[in-house]
């Protein structure tokens, strides 16, 4: 079964040749930029295409721009940035983008190509920032693996990217390309079946026992750094770093109980991403019907972010807008977000409407300062009942303000501060719409996930 899934995915001679004849053009690009504009510059590939662990189908290439480190950071960036935008322009297209430096991101023939300007480091103590990492860990896993072990990667990848939890990118929260291959090779020392798969077979059976904090520690370098997180790889190149910082609890336990289901039954399905059965707005209309629920979104109309900026303020807004439902008395029972040209936040809530009464809970009787001032304060104030005394407490029965959610959120988000929405989503046109909006004004592929949401490999 393994065979069968390693041919589908492994790259064609013909997409090889492909992805070498982009490098060397981009390469050329870069040289002929810097001879050009007076840079000092080493083009060199980096990621799954440099260390021959990428799958059929990928069309990304990563081209790292090693700049001397004579350049301070202000003419490293301008100049970094410069040359990236010659060899953008002589690509078929290209845009910029930014993670800790500007960069810039082109599309030749059909691949996508990062053209990332970093700083020249020979080991971690020369690393100024993540990107002057990256070449230290592409030269560490060349030197480590061989043909068999980029096998066992590549199975691992496509087993990650069939469960849904493949890329470090905050919009993801998952494994990246570098945490996988670290997987492979730890647990090809501790495997002993000497089986062509033997390296991947052994990092599920010892994923599925996996607990909370563990620490893999391939070079034995120990740190005095207190990491958090759900699993903890060092980083071999940088033993101060956690390889696996950006995985999130959920894609952790994505992985931990896809292997536990795999071994009880291995199928190729795992290593497929099955796609949804699509409804349409009929079938999401009866299906939102059933649940007796509520549900409305709030649209962030064309945020013009990039999916790193984006996702981290969408789940701060997300969190903030459950907190403020919850504080209110609304039952949440999920909130999901989402990015087309919109972004989204989808709230379901137990019911659309709260009763007019609300419980307020007061001091202890024993503590008698806080009772006065409690006492006094509600006999002016108009309540439904109270104050009383139930068991040890003072209680009063007052008028909830709001008992609807959406007319809650819309009171929120119209005011001037919103302290729970990110910063960049506040400028933007906000509108909070009720189920039928949501599905008149077309996000059907939206609707369509959540209704459907259940974890991937139970749909294999």
């Amino acid at each position: 079964m393994l065979d069968e899934v390693l041919d589908n995915i492994k790259p064609t001679e013909s997409e090889i040749n492909k992805s070498k004849e982009v490098i060397e053009r981009v390469k050329e690009y870069i040289i002929e930029g810097g001879d050009k504009l007076g840079i000092d510059v080493d083009p060199q590939v980096v990621g799954s295409v440099s260390r021959g662990t990428w799958i059929s189908g990928d069309r990304d290439i990563d081209v790292f721009m090693l700049i001397s480190r004579e350049l301070n950071e202000d003419e490293f960036r301008e100049k970094g940035l410069k040359l990236a935008r010659y060899v953008g322009e002589k690509c078929d297209n290209f845009k910029e983008d930014f993670a800790e430096h500007p960069y810039v991101v082109a599309q030749l023939e059909d691949f996508d190509v990062d053209i990332v300007p970093c700083y020249r480091a020979s080991d971690h103590t020369e690393v100024t920032s993540a990107v002057d990492r990256t070449p230290l860990h592409d030269k560490y896993v060349s030197k480590k693996i061989n043909n068999r072990l980029r096998d066992n990667i590549r199975l691992l990848k496509k087993f990650i990217k069939g469960i849904r939890a493949y890329g470090s990118k905050l919009k993801v929260k998952g494994f990246s390309g570098y945490l996988t291959e670290l997987l492979i090779l730890h647990y090809n020392r501790l495997d002993r079946s000497g089986e062509k798969y033997g390296a991947f077979k052994k990092t599920i059976e010892e994923g599925k026992n996996w607990k909370k904090g563990d620490i893999i520690d391939l070079e034995e370098h120990g740190t005095n750094k207190d990491f958090e997180g759900p699993l903890i790889v060092l980083d071999p190149v940088d033993p101060n770093r956690n390889v696996a910082a950006a995985l999130s609890l959920e894609k952790w336990s994505y992985f931990t109980s896809a292997c536990q289901f795999y071994l009880r039954n291995p199928s190729k399905n795992f290593f497929y991403k099955k796609e949804i059965k699509k409804l349409d707005k009929k079938e999401i209309k009866n299906k939102l019907s059933e649940r007796c629920s509520y549900l409305l979104g709030i649209e962030f109309q064309d945020p013009d972010l990039v999916e790193d900026t984006l996702y981290p303020q969408l789940y701060k807004s997300k969190k903030w807008i459950k907190s403020l439902l919850k504080e209110k008395g609304f039952r949440v029972l999920r909130t999901e977000a989402y990015d087309n040209k919109n972004a989204l936040i989808l709230i379901e809530v137990e019911n659309n409407t709260l009763s007019d009464v609300r419980k307020h809970m007061g001091p202890p009787v024993t503590s008698n300062k806080h009772s006065k001032k409690f006492v006094k304060k509600y006999l002016s104030e108009k309540t439904f009942s109270g104050p009383y005394i139930e068991e040890d407490r003072w209680i009063v029965e007052k008028k909830r303000k709001f008992t609807n959610p959406l007319k809650l959120i819309r009171k929120k988000i119209t005011n001037t501060e919103k302290p729970g929405i990110g910063k960049n989503l506040q400028n933007t046109n906000i509108k909070v719409l009720n189920q039928d909006k949501l599905i008149k004004k077309g996000y059907i592929k939206e609707l369509n996930k959540f209704i459907s949401k259940k974890a991937p490999w139970l749909n294999q």
